[in-house]
């Protein structure tokens, strides 16, 4: 039985596929492929939503900056929701000591927040959460709220 190949001719071949990588690439290239796709279609719908705010201050005050509860991806790095922060909030703009928590649900994230309120007002810390224009939405301690004032009873002039 003659062989279909000689050594010689193998060793050519595989020598001018040593010199040419580019052939193994393009020859190798579905297989190279399919593993990547699959990849990149199970990350494309992993871009959940989430929810996070920000703390600024949170050290030492002399005033806790928080923001109020903002949904986002997890697309985003913490970085580039820290520049979205400083972007968007007034408050944030000049604070240095910030953070950013994050959480699954939103009712989770609030519930944070105010236990988080709570632990600053056993520091004595006061807490403003603010919401993008400036306005403030919750805070620590408490405004009170303006007493009503009582109504004057005008007696009519009596003739004599």
């Amino acid at each position: 039985m003659e062989a279909i190949m000689s050594r010689d001719d193998l060793r050519s071949l595989t020598f001018a596929m040593a010199q040419d990588p580019r052939r193994i690439v393009m020859k190798n290239m579905k297989y190279l492929l399919t593993p990547l796709l699959l990849l990149a279609s199970q990350a494309l719908p992993a871009q959940k939503p989430i929810y996070a705010y920000a703390i600024g201050n949170w050290r030492n005050g002399p005033t806790v900056q928080m923001t109020e509860v903002f949904e986002t991806t997890e697309q985003f790095t913490t970085e580039q929701i820290m520049a979205r922060v400083k972007a968007e909030y007034i408050a944030f703009k000049d604070i240095a000591d910030t953070d950013v928590q994050f959480f699954t649900e939103r009712s989770t994230a609030l519930d944070n927040q105010k236990v988080l309120i709570q632990k600053y007002a056993m520091r004595k810390l006061p807490v403003l959460v603010t919401s993008t224009d400036g306005s403030v939405v919750d805070q620590w301690p408490p405004v009170p709220a303006p007493e009503p004032q009582q109504r004057r009873e005008v007696q009519a002039p009596t003739k004599p």
